[in-house]
């Protein structure tokens, strides 16, 4: 009997280590909501400034938000990645003498963290998106942008967290150095300042 126990035991190893494996994988879900601001430059006046509240032509600040879909992998107890899809929309940001400003992208990216006092972690990444801005829906612009990400999280429980994070778009293409009717404005970046769940399975 005492033989038959341990060649379960054998027998079970390769299942408990592919277990233990198998937990360090996990399907990642996460969704934010929070505000934007704009590095906004006037080619005619020369003028560069933060757009994100009533100022020069009464630039605004809206709403942003993000969704993440991915896997998360645990590399230890206090390091982890994540690689995931990403979709961002921000709307509101009104500009006086053109109209509403919508931005909206899609993306991948990759986010590193580190747990550094108990169930508290920071957390930075970056990817790559393909973004579109339009005015009123009659001024459109599309191309590529570098994103990056930095902020801290705390873990509710082993399946939920929340995180405050900052994330920066920086735009490759030339169409976002020339937007609107007159080409007369670029925007080389855009931040957003989040609130985000995330859920894990």
């Amino acid at each position: 009997m005492k033989k038959f126990f341990v060649m379960l035991a054998v027998c079970a190893l390769p299942y408990v280590a592919s277990a233990q494996e198998e937990r360090k994988w996990s399907i990642f879900l996460g969704g934010g909501i929070g505000g934007q601001a704009a590095w906004i430059k006037n080619t005619d006046t020369n003028i560069q400034l933060w757009r994100n509240a009533d100022e020069l032509h009464g630039f605004s600040g809206g709403l942003s938000s993000r969704a993440t879909l991915g896997v998360q992998y645990e590399y230890s107890q206090k390091d982890f990645a994540r690689y995931l899809l990403e979709a961002s929309l921000s709307n509101g940001m009104h500009i006086a003498y053109m109209g509403d400003l919508n931005y909206q992208s899609y993306g991948l990216m990759a986010e590193y963290g580190h747990r550094f006092w108990g169930r508290l972690y920071t957390l930075a990444g970056i990817g790559l998106s393909y973004a579109q801005i339009d005015f009123d829906k009659a001024y459109k612009r599309d191309g590529v942008g570098v994103n990056v990400l930095g902020g801290f999280g705390f873990e509710i429980s082993k399946n939920i967290n929340v995180e405050l994070v900052a994330r920066g778009g920086f735009f490759l293409s030339e169409d976002f150095r020339n937007i609107g009717p007159t080409n007369s404005l670029s925007m080389p970046v855009k931040l957003d300042y989040m609130a985000q769940v995330n859920f894990r399975f």
